[in-house]
């Protein structure tokens, strides 16, 4: 059921669409986060486990909805309802871009230029993916 999979591409921008799969929840789930966080806005989750999700904008009566379940083997997620819609006005400091996802971005750079410096972070963060860190 991996018929109408995404694939992920360095530099294109990220696109949801009804019927789209995904290899796993944890996939989906880290796609989503760098969208909301590329694209400027916070997300609640209604539903987060490992059969659906359902993944709401923040921002008051904003439309911006995606639901996605598991279809055909046990790990295969795909987009069943998408409302691309947005009522909001973009944020810097998103709430998403946590430690742990800067540091999953970033782990290839530290490795290889161990004494980089917390500015940089701040610059390639905002160049990259438009989001706004105190350093």
């Amino acid at each position: 059921m991996k018929s109408n999979l995404f694939k992920k591409l360095v530099g294109a921008p990220i696109r949801f669409e009804v019927g789209q799969t995904h290899d796993s929840v944890y996939t989906l789930r880290e796609l989503l986060t760098d969208y909301a966080i590329k694209e400027g806005f916070n997300f609640k989750n209604i539903k987060n486990d490992k059969n659906r999700l359902t993944w709401v904008c923040l921002a008051e009566k904003c439309p911006w909805r995606l639901h996605a379940s598991i279809v055909g083997d046990d790990t295969t997620m795909q987009v069943k309802n998408y409302n691309n819609e947005h009522t909001y006005h973009g944020i810097y400091k998103s709430q998403e871009a946590r430690s742990k996802w800067i540091a999953s971005k970033f782990e290839v750079l530290v490795k290889n230029n161990p004494s980089i410096q917390c500015g940089v972070f701040s610059d390639l963060l905002r160049d990259q993916f438009n989001v706004s860190v105190d350093p």
